[in-house]
Order: structure tokens, then sequence, then C-alpha cells
């Protein structure tokens, strides 16, 4: 038995939601549309669908990203020594990497947390004990990262963006995992999860239906989504 759709499958492509294909080997993402990507990360459940409450990758992006641009900003104002509405004095991990680069435009940085895990919506979201035990996939994983970042002219990976955003994800990262395990998680811990700086974030573990409306207005903001 044979179907039509299958007739550009291989053992390196995958169909993907608006009938066309990608190759994971050698991924081309000008013709991938990013509603595409939006609407499969935010059906993707992260941390491979564990913890008493599902957060999907859709959320951790649209959530994270104004999160990663406010985070710079308040960090900014604080080396120049300007008011800041921030609780504690920031990470000295964040003052340290933002002091590389004061002078980035905030929008730059939201746009960068935006799409660092868009690429999943074709490869998945594998765990770190994944990418340590299985040879190739965090090789994979980078190449599709940096078609897509190269595709929505973004900087390149040595930009000092990137610092920005690692250091972000990486807080958002403690502070979905408490909320994931452990309901009605204390502000006072949500500030320190994300570097003491007045930003709390609740996730309100959508569904992926209107997650992916939510992601898709949010990418509509800086590029054409269809």
């Amino acid at each position: 038995m044979s179907y039509a759709f299958m007739d550009n499958w291989s053992h390196e492509s995958i169909r993907l939601s608006d009938g066309s294909y990608i190759n994971l080997r050698d991924p081309d993402y000008t013709k991938v549309p990013l509603w595409v990507l939006a609407e499969s990360v935010s059906h993707d459940a992260r941390y491979t669908g564990h913890g008493k409450r599902k957060l999907r990758v859709g959320e951790h992006l649209w959530r994270g990203a104004p999160l990663a641009r406010r985070a710079y900003e308040v960090t900014v104002r604080r080396l120049t020594h300007c008011s800041t509405t921030a609780v504690a004095e920031p990470d000295p991990a964040m003052l340290l990497i933002v002091a590389k680069c004061p002078r980035l435009d905030p929008e730059l940085v939201e746009r960068c947390y935006l799409m660092h895990d868009l690429h999943e919506g074709a490869v998945g979201d594998a765990t770190r004990a994944m990418k340590r035990l299985v040879p190739g996939i965090e090789e994979l994983e980078r190449v599709h990262y940096l078609r897509l970042r190269e595709q929505l002219g973004l900087p390149g990976p040595d930009h000092p963006v990137w610092q920005v955003v690692k250091w972000v994800d990486g807080n958002v990262c403690f502070n979905e995992i408490a909320q994931m395990w452990q309901e009605d998680v204390p502000e006072r811990d949500l500030y320190h999860l994300v570097g003491n700086l007045d930003l709390p974030i609740r996730y309100e573990f959508l569904e992926p239906e209107g997650l992916t409306q939510d992601l898709c207005s949010a990418l509509s903001r800086f590029w054409n989504i269809t």
C-alpha cells in the first residue's frame, strides 16, 4: 500500500503540518513558515513531558522572551547607576555578561530568546541527558539552530546577545522545574530563580491551541510567519 503524501519521505526527512518536508540532515528553513514551527513547539512538552504539570516549549519561548528583555534592561540600569525596581542586586554573572555589551538593542535580546528553541519544531526537544548519551544529537540540533538563526537575520553565534539569552534561559529552567513539580511556589523564590530581579514569572501551563496563537502573535511582531 502506498500514499501520495509519502512520496517525498525519506530516512532523513519529515513531513510538516503545512504539507512541506524538511531534511533533518541538511535543513532549509527558507521554505518553512514560522507558524508551522510555532504550532509544533506549542504541542511539544519540555522535559519529555514529566512533572505534575506539563510545560510546553512554546510557553518557554513566549514567556521567557519579554523576561530576557526586561532582565537585560534592568541590569543595564543597575550598571549605569540608574534607578530600578529590582528587589535586590542582579546576579553577579549577569552583571559581568551585560558589562561587556551594555549597548545592545533590548528588542534584539527579546527576538533572540523568542527563537532560540524554535528549531525544536523540526527536531524535537532533546533532554541534556539524551544529548550527552547519544552521539550526534547535539550537533544536529546546532545545525538547525544556526540555519534558522541565519534565516531570521539574527546575529552570529559569537555575538554577545547569545550570552544574555543563555543566562536568562538557565535561570528560567530552574523556575520552570519548580513550578512543574510544586504548586504555589512562593513569590520570593521566583525572584531568586531569575537572578534576584523583580521579574517573577508564573506559568499557566497553557493548552496547545491557545499557546500557538500567543506564540504566533509574538513572532509576528518581528517576522512574517506565513
